[in-house]
């Protein structure tokens, strides 16, 4: 067509030889009951560089009434004296270079337009606004060499282009951004009739302050407004489902960054060094994000997943290795996590590993697991609150996480894993549920801090060394109960006790509620316990189980019949300085039975105070004092303290 309208123009130019200096050569083709405005020509049919100044108007018909559909080629190139444009609303088609090198400083493209050739607004040095009118209809822009076709309005075409309102959905060539690395442009406006931001549009705009995004947009494109580092704020509106990667990597001066609830997938590093984010909420709506989208945000304080029912996916990708999705430090002053929904990450990545600032996190009710290594070497983590619906952690899932104050895990909870909290050495107290069934090897390893542990009913499994090296544990429970407690036997201390072989060098007190089967003796070894109470429903103490405790002084018996002992069960226990103590009924069964009478100048009937022994004895004995040293004394003390009676603490005041 645009072959047959330049024929047309040579054939019908002395139609237009007496136009005057600032009117719109028009070309009418009767063929196609067309028109097409265009340079002026000399009488030998030649172009007339540069032949418009002023204001011109193209308009809508020309003088027979055909509709103006062209602006031709070169129309205005060279036009220093141009002031403004008016296109009219019938033009389709605006071909290339048609305004290059001219001085207009505001164009107007209306929504009739369909398409525009490759540089049809290049090297514009005046050019301060763009206008791409509202209109419900695909703009497109044609492809060209110069300068690989990179940017119809970028690539520093036009140095002074300043701001553009995009009101239409538009498409350029792969790979060609619209306004790819103008170095001018500031402000941008999208209009709601976009539905897609491409790749590069926007991308290397080194001094674009603020974009005002339109209502319509589905996907932002990979690279779109990379390297823009002085956007102010990211503000994304809902109907938006797809970021792409890098899309808003380098832009640095962003504060603000808002995700909208109908987002599903946020690309490989697409947030990128956007170093002054403070906060990022990541909606329920979103499915998958790809590795790194959010490292090197140095400014980044909170990070918030907000509640949802379905599983949130982190992508394997090759920056970082994958390690981390916040964690390895890409976010050097990250503090605060919210967790309110159940994820995966790549098998070996934990979401927050190794964050050397996370402090706080809150993990929420629909959060089912959390995984291996999610908060590993998290160096200055303090506070972690559960959620009620966790029903496993992972091995390591929050290794080496020596600030943390406190474990207190939920009802729910079946399963913790291998070293899940080994090296957590400032946890000062330990709650384990009422539904826990397995806990890992080392899991609780050197949780340095914790003073007393119980064991709930539930649990049918311990791991070797799940409670080792707990220098200050003084107290553990293994609460009543009717089943086995199997406590499986693993590589870390070749299998040496339980809690024996003086691995918690501070126990003092065990109480012992259910039966239970170990590879080597539970307590074996133990130099510092002192007191123990063996529940109602044991019925068998196994090899070595005491053995070598060699600071054992009092043992409450509650079953009514003598558990049966191993002959060496109390091996290496000085059995005239320890103290059975039984109820009045059991009495002369405990001096009877095998073992149990070694004891048997120091098997006593126990104060009916004591809760850990039956209620039947009917004859009062005096309490059993100690000093916390595990000094015994003979009465009741009279100065104010701490004290130890009967295995509780006591404070008297």
């Amino acid at each position: 067509m645009k072959k047959a309208l330049l024929t047309s123009a040579l054939i019908l130019a002395a139609m237009t030889a007496g136009a005057q200096e600032n009117q719109i050569e028009i070309v009418e083709d009767p063929a196609t009951h067309t028109a097409m405005a265009t340079f002026m020509v000399d009488k030998n049919g030649n172009r007339i560089s540069g032949s418009y100044s002023g204001n011109v108007v193209v308009p809508d018909y020309s003088s027979s009434g055909y509709p103006v559909t062209t602006i031709n080629h070169y129309t205005f190139e060279g036009c220093k004296q141009l002031t403004s444009v008016k296109i009219g609303n019938n033009v389709k088609f605006i071909d290339h270079d048609a305004f290059s090198n001219c001085s207009i400083t505001d164009i107007n493209i209306p929504a009739s337009v369909d398409t525009i050739g490759s540089f049809a607004f290049h090297n514009m040095p005046n050019l301060k606004k763009v206008t791409l009118a509202d209109g419900p209809n695909v703009l497109h822009f044609d492809y060209g060499e110069l300068y690989g076709g990179r940017g119809m309005f970028g690539y520093n075409q036009q140095p002074n282009l300043e701001e553009a309102y995009v009101g239409r959905s538009f498409t350029c060539p792969d790979g060609v951004g619209l306004f790819f690395w103008s170095e001018s442009l500031k402000r941008v406006t999208i209009g709601d009739a976009v539905t897609a931001i491409h790749p590069h549009d926007f991308g290397y705009c080194e001094v674009l302050e603020s974009v005002t995004f339109g209502k319509g947009i589905k996907t932002i494109g990979e690279k779109a407004f990379r390297e823009s580092p002085l956007l102010q704020s990211i503000r994304l509106n809902n109907g938006l489902t797809e970021i792409g990667n890098e899309a808003f990597s380098g832009c640095k001066g962003a504060t603000t960054l808002t995700l909208p609830a109908t987002l599903k997938l946020i690309g490989q590093s697409a947030f990128y060094n956007c170093d002054k984010v403070r906060e990022v909420t990541i909606p329920a709506s979103v499915d998958s994000i790809a590795d790194g989208a959010f490292s090197e945000m140095d400014g980044l304080k909170k990070v918030t997943i907000a509640d949802g029912t379905g599983i949130l996916r982190f992508a394997y990708g090759q920056q970082y290795g994958g390690r981390g999705m916040f964690g390895y430090n890409q976010q050097v002053n990250l503090e605060e996590a919210y967790v309110g929904r159940s994820f995966t990450c790549p098998d070996g990545v934990g979401l927050f590993f190794s964050s050397e600032s996370l402090k706080r996190v809150t993990i929420g009710d629909a959060v089912t697991a959390i995984h291996p290594h999610d908060f590993g070497y998290c160096e200055v983590l303090e506070s972690v609150t559960f959620g009620k619906g966790i029903k496993t952690i992972g091995e390591k899932a929050f290794r080496e996480s020596p600030l943390l104050q406190s474990i207190r895990l939920n009802n729910g909870l079946t399963e913790i894993g291998n070293e899940a909290f080994s090296g957590c050495k400032g946890a000062t107290t330990l709650t384990l549920p009422a539904t826990l069934k397995l806990i890992g090897q080392w899991a609780f390893y050197n949780c340095a801090s914790v003073r007393e542990v119980t064991i709930p009913e539930s649990v049918d499994s311990i791991a070797d060394g799940a409670f080792s090296a707990m220098e200050a544990l003084k107290r553990v429970t293994i609460a009543d109960g009717t089943t086995t407690l199997r406590f499986a036997i693993g590589e870390s201390y070749g299998g040496r006790g339980m809690f024996g072989y003086n691995q918690q060098t501070a126990l003092e007190t065990a109480y012992v509620g259910r039966n239970f089967k170990s590879p080597v003796g539970l307590f074996r070894g133990s130099e510092s316990l002192k007191t123990v109470f063996i529940g109602k429903n044991i019925n068998q103490l196994h090899e070595q189980d005491f053995a070598y405790c060699d600071n054992l002084t009092s043992i409450y018996a509650k079953p009514s019949t003598p558990p049966v002992c191993a002959a060496n069960t109390f091996d290496g226990v000085d059995k005239e300085a320890c103290t059975v103590f039984t109820s009045q009924s059991s009495l002369n069964a405990y001096k009877q039975a095998d073992v149990w009478k070694e004891f048997f100048n120091n098997i006593v009937v126990a104060p009916t105070s004591i809760q850990a022994i039956d209620s039947e004895s009917s004859t009062p004995a005096q309490d059993i004092w100690f000093t916390t040293d595990g000094r015994r004394l003979q009465a009741a003390p009279a100065q104010p303290g701490l004290y130890i009676v009967n295995g509780y603490k006591v404070m008297i005041k």
